[in-house]
């Protein structure tokens, strides 16, 4: 009877609009990212291009303007790499997301007030 009892109990379910707000928040968070992350390689981009401008209007000969760019390319390579956590084999990332020193806590208050107001407008919607 108890088993019964518990059975007829509704079931409480978070409403769909706040699992749709954070699905959508993430969305735009993933787009920015990309966006960003388009941006930083436009930018190394344009920065290698001027660098090989530069070296070739100072008389910097073809083989050492090609050596540079090629370097600028690594270096950008090695640093995604260790940004995307690729280097665990390397280097002990948990000293890094266990130090608070690190966490960018402007952009964290950031992101859960956001959210938080994101979930309160749709609320209101559903009035």
């Amino acid at each position: 009877a108890a088993a019964a009892a518990a059975d007829s109990s509704p079931a409480v379910v978070a409403p769909a609009s706040t699992h749709t707000a954070v699905q959508t928040q993430e969305q735009q968070r993933q787009r920015q990212r990309q966006q960003e992350d388009r941006d930083q390689e436009h930018g190394v981009i344009s920065a290698a291009v001027t660098a090989h401008a530069q070296a070739a209007a100072a008389g910097i000969p073809a083989d050492a303007r090609e050596r540079l760019l090629l370097k600028q390319e690594f270096v950008q390579a090695m640093q995604e790499r260790f940004v995307l956590g690729l280097d665990s084999e390397f280097f002990d990332y948990s000293r890094i997301d266990q130090d608070t020193r690190w966490d960018d806590l402007s952009t964290q208050e950031r992101d859960e007030q956001e959210a938080y107001f994101d979930m309160d407008d749709d609320d209101d919607d559903d009035d």
